[in-house]
Order: structure tokens, then C-alpha cells, then sequence
């Protein structure tokens, strides 16, 4: 699997250590989001620890220390598509390694 990464980035032009990161960046970012769904996953099937931690993240939103928190937490969102979150976060990060 790291063969064919490093082949895959070989016209990126950056050099081994460079791909290495990217590599290192891509797997950390995959693993991650697959961690983050499996504890939703959990969640759903703990609705009270779901809705507990609703409340508390609205508590604290409320005492007005986290305005960034408060500002995010007032605007409508549907439902997350976990298939579509992780394109376009990984679309995101492809996008910034285009920066390097």
C-alpha cells in the first residue's frame, strides 16, 4: 500500500520525505474519520448520551465564552451524509497539499 501511494504522489515532484508526510497525512486523516463514525455509530445506539451531550455542548455554548461555538451551533444543519463528509474534507486537505 505505501509503494503504490509513493507512486501515486511521484508527479506531485515532492521529494521522499515530502511524500512520506503526505502519505502519513492522508492515512491519519482516513483513520480518523473512520474512528469519529464508529463512535457515532455508537452514539445513535446511547440516544441519552447523545442528547446528554447536546445539552451539555448547548450549556456551554450559552455562557457566552464560546461565541464561535454559539454561532455554530444556532444554524440549521440537516442530517450528515458520512460518505459526502468524507469527500469533501478529503477534497479539502488534496486542495491544500496543492499549495505545497
Amino acid at each position: 500500500f505505501l509503494e503504490h501511494a509513493l507512486v501515486a504522489l511521484r508527479p506531485t515532484g515532492l521529494d521522499g520525505g515530502a511524500r512520506m508526510e503526505v502519505f502519513s497525512l492522508l492515512t491519519g486523516f482516513v483513520s480518523g474519520h473512520v474512528a469519529h463514525e464508529a463512535a457515532q455509530a455508537a452514539v445513535a445506539h446511547a440516544p441519552d448520551r447523545a442528547a446528554a451531550e447536546a445539552r451539555y455542548l448547548a450549556a456551554v455554548a450559552a455562557e457566552g465564552r464560546h461565541p464561535e461555538l454559539a454561532k455554530v451551533l444556532a444554524a440549521p444543519s440537516g442530517p450528515l451524509d458520512p460518505d459526502a463528509t468524507f469527500a469533501r474534507l478529503l477534497d479539502r486537505m488534496v486542495d491544500g497539499l496543492d499549495a505545497v
